[in-house]
């Protein structure tokens, strides 16, 4: 048993190491330099508590960085949890951000509301979300945006950091139109209580009816307290 399941993990690491070439090398392979628009570093800041075994919340700090501009967008949102069942919750969530735009900083506010459920299927962790989020942007018109996502992540992990690797989709709508998509891949982990995670994620954005491509790296620490 424990034979094969150091395969599995041998197997996964070399299928996700494959999956990050892929991901990072195809568009040079293919000779389109300006395949990704820009690049991008994201850091992601957080601190959770639970108050008992329903309630908890979540206070969170991003800043992305660009290869091109410098810092383009920096944001803090709060998240209050609610668990209806065992594997069903229910999010209310406000983030405050600001956007570097041609015209200077923008400010938005950013009402959300996010049902997810977390479940298992065999040896894999599954997490769908859906969220509806009113977007309140200085000197634009407010507008309402549909997020759904799905990460699929194996029940195994490895070194004392519990580390896993995970694959995630994302989905944007808004304007009765798929707007963007994102693919993340990632490794997770967590030790006491510190939630470290990194990724590699490609965002393809819908730009005047032609998907533009952004490529990501990214670095996340959460602190539970």
């Amino acid at each position: 048993m424990l034979l094969k399941k150091d395969l599995a993990k041998g197997y996964c690491s070399k299928v996700f190491s494959l999956l990050v070439l892929m991901l990072i090398l195809i568009p040079n392979v293919k000779g389109e330099d300006d395949f990704y628009e820009h690049k991008d570093v994201w850091q992601t800041y957080y601190v959770s508590h639970s108050f008992n075994s329903k309630w908890s919340t979540l206070l969170l700090y991003n800043n992305m960085y660009s290869t091109k501009v410098g810092t383009r967008d920096v944001f803090i949102q709060n998240a209050l949890k609610y668990k209806l069942t065992k594997e069903l919750y229910l999010e209310g969530i406000y983030r405050y951000e600001y956007t570097k735009g041609s015209n200077g900083w923008i400010s938005e506010n950013r009402p959300a509301v996010r049902m997810g459920l977390d479940t298992k299927w065999g040896q894999w962790k599954i997490r769908n979300r859906h969220r509806v989020e009113l977007r309140l942007r200085e000197h634009m018109s407010s507008r309402f945006r549909y997020r759904t996502d799905i990460r699929l992540k194996p029940s195994w992990n490895f070194s004392s950091f519990k580390i896993s690797p995970y694959w995630m989709e994302e989905a944007f709508v808004s304007d009765h139109k798929i707007s963007a998509l994102r693919t993340y891949l990632g490794l997770a982990g967590s030790k006491g209580r510190f939630v470290p995670c990194t990724y590699f994620m490609v965002q393809s954005y819908n730009k005047q009816e032609k998907f533009k491509h952004l490529m990501v790296y990214g670095v996340q620490l959460g602190i539970k307290i």
